[in-house]
């Protein structure tokens, strides 16, 4: 139990993990915003006649398709923007007018999509490259006057390799040597970035992959040699030009579609730990710390892996027989290490309508039960808080709630004791029955008084008590074990008062798993922490916790910190928890 302390002391400082406390404050991880994208492609017609449906989904934004009309009246792909057809601004005036009529107070990070197709224009055509930058320029005028929150790019190559060089790809690959490709297409990307800056200073440009493409080659001991037969080797090229002109207010996102094949912690880790240093050496070094400063981790989730047969070479294998719930832990995971976005591609099934014949007709949710929620929750860490807020009520009103704490009221004091399996420090000895007790040692001293009171306590019913802890200088706690399961839901309720004001308590969890390992503290979940009550007064403190992945016990702590005297005392009484169903 030598290491509680380092856990408690976290747990009072930094209230680690999720939790939600009486005052109804949440405190979370940061909250992230899912981006969708897939086969649904909406367009700007589609999004206005959509809105309602797409605000039911959790998504924080979506990616949009532009489709213009020129003057003839034919149909112009605003994804189409590597070619040399000329393009006119009121040609998109109807899209910017749909648009701004589907602003959404949910909706608050759309993208407009492009791509790198057709891509039938030579890095060396200066005449098919003004046409290009004149479009991104316009694309930047749509995505401001709409109110977009920028570009979503695509990379991918479904025509003609732009971004490649490699085995004739390029048509003057036999002219101009790699290093010539490199620097022209650096100029292009410097080009495209004056353009965007000159329209959309602030915007986002949301790839949907950018160095993450080529981790590998940032790892060799020569990367720029070991770049020149890697499947993406002029793209960081590009990148850099982009970096050599954008302003302070541009952010960009790399998106990491390979991650379309992560499961479990570790990919995810490398991967933000490749995109944020790695891939560092594929950044020019006046670039980088533009590239520190501006750059942020992105995810992908390729849904389609979670209902792919076992064949299949995206599939993603359930856990605990569940693919929703290996989705989730997934999911839970890009959400730590991400810096705002993730991302969703689906091709099977739909979130909302679409025109797309090639999307089958159900939806996400009725082939992943219970995806949503798992998406609500990770953009809405107060969500599932308040679905058990209501599963609690409906409990508590049916008289089916069941304390599962022992002597939570304090009732009975340290006589009638008895040992109970705990760590070695763990001490019963003048402990209230089913508490044990722990406190941080001073030179070999415990100067922390536990104490079973029987005269105070909250309701003042004769032959009750409460539990009390008093000069504790440095922190130390009342403990007692309950064995729980991955993703069940408690809520916690008890009662505290203060001998001074100012004094410093808190009530926590923490988790073991089965082997009785403490959980890593990133898994930590504090319940509440009280400071400057006023004193003589208690205070009912409750709230609603989620047990993590691998957690087999719940730990539950009533504690003190920080007390300077004898006189500096914390009780705590009726201590309830429930399970919600």
């Amino acid at each position: 139990m030598k290491t509680l302390q380092k856990y408690f002391c976290l747990a009072v400082v930094i209230g680690l993990g999720l939790f939600y406390n009486s005052a109804n404050e949440a405190i979370a991880a940061p909250r992230i915003k899912l981006i969708e994208a897939g086969w649904e492609r909406p367009d700007s017609a589609d999004l206005l006649a959509h809105i309602k449906e797409i605000e039911q989904t959790p998504y924080s934004g979506i990616v949009v398709m532009i489709k213009g009309k020129d003057d003839d009246g034919k149909t112009v792909v605003m994804q189409n923007t590597f070619t040399a057809q000329p393009w006119k601004r009121k040609w998109f005036e109807q899209n910017i007018k749909e648009l701004k009529e589907a602003k959404s107070p949910q909706l608050t990070d759309n993208f407009v999509r492009i791509g790198a197709n057709p891509g039938d224009i030579d890095w060396f055509d200066d005449a098919g490259w003004k046409q290009i930058v004149d479009h991104w320029k316009i694309i930047a005028w749509v995505a401001k006057q709409s109110g977009l929150k920028g570009i979503c790019f695509d990379p991918e190559p479904y025509r003609k390799p732009l971004f490649q060089m490699n085995y004739g790809a390029q048509p003057q690959h036999a002219k101009h040597t790699f290093e010539e490709y490199r620097a022209k297409v650096r100029q292009r990307g410097r080009e495209v970035m004056e353009a965007i800056k000159s329209e959309y200073p602030d915007m986002t440009i949301f790839s949907f992959f950018m160095n993450s493409v080529n981790t590998a080659s940032a790892a060799k001991s020569d990367p720029q040699l070991a770049l020149q037969t890697a499947g993406y080797n002029l793209y960081p090229a590009f990148i850099n030009g982009w970096l050599d002109e954008a302003p302070p207010t541009i952010t960009f996102v790399d998106g990491n579609e390979p991650a379309y094949h992560y499961n479990g912690e570790l990919p995810y880790l490398r991967a933000a730990n490749a995109m944020r240093n790695t891939v560092l050496s594929l950044v020019a070094p006046e670039n980088r710390f533009k590239y520190k400063a501006q750059m942020q981790v992105g995810f992908s989730f390729y849904l389609d892996a979670y209902v792919n047969p076992e064949t299949s070479k995206y599939y993603i294998p359930p856990t605990d027989g569940s693919r929703v719930t290996t989705f989730k832990n997934n999911l839970e995971i890009a959400s730590k290490v991400s810096d705002q976005y993730v991302w969703t591609w689906g091709e099977k099934y739909r979130w909302y309508p679409t025109e797309n014949k090639g999307v089958n007709p159900q939806y996400w949710e009725e082939m992943l039960p219970g995806i949503t929620e798992v998406l609500r929750n990770a953009t809405d860490p107060d969500y599932w808080v308040k679905q058990a807020q209501v599963k609690f009520a409906a409990m508590e009103k049916s008289g089916k709630l069941v304390n599962l704490i022992t002597n939570g009221d304090f009732a009975s004091d340290a006589s009638v004791t008895k040992d109970s399996k705990g760590a070695a420090d763990w001490k019963t000895k003048g402990a209230p029955p089913g508490w044990s007790t722990w406190q941080k040692s001073i030179g070999g001293k415990e100067p922390g008084i536990f104490k079973w009171d029987a005269i105070v306590n909250h309701t003042d019913k004769p032959g009750s008590g409460s539990g009390y802890i008093s000069n504790m200088q440095i922190s130390g706690t009342y403990i007692q074990s309950i064995a729980v399961k991955p993703g069940e839901e408690y809520a916690l309720r008890a009662w505290q008062r203060f001998s001074q004001d100012g004094g410093q308590g808190n009530i926590s969890a923490r988790w073991q798993d089965a082997n009785g390992h403490w959980l890593p503290v990133s898994n930590d979940t504090t319940i509440f922490e009280t400071e400057k009550s006023k004193a003589g007064v208690w205070r009912q403190l409750s709230g609603f916790v989620k047990v993590p992945q691998d957690a087999a016990k719940m730990v539950l702590l009533l504690g003190a910190v920080s007390q300077s005297s004898p006189k500096d005392g914390v009780w705590f009484d009726d201590v309830e928890l429930y399970k919600i169903e």
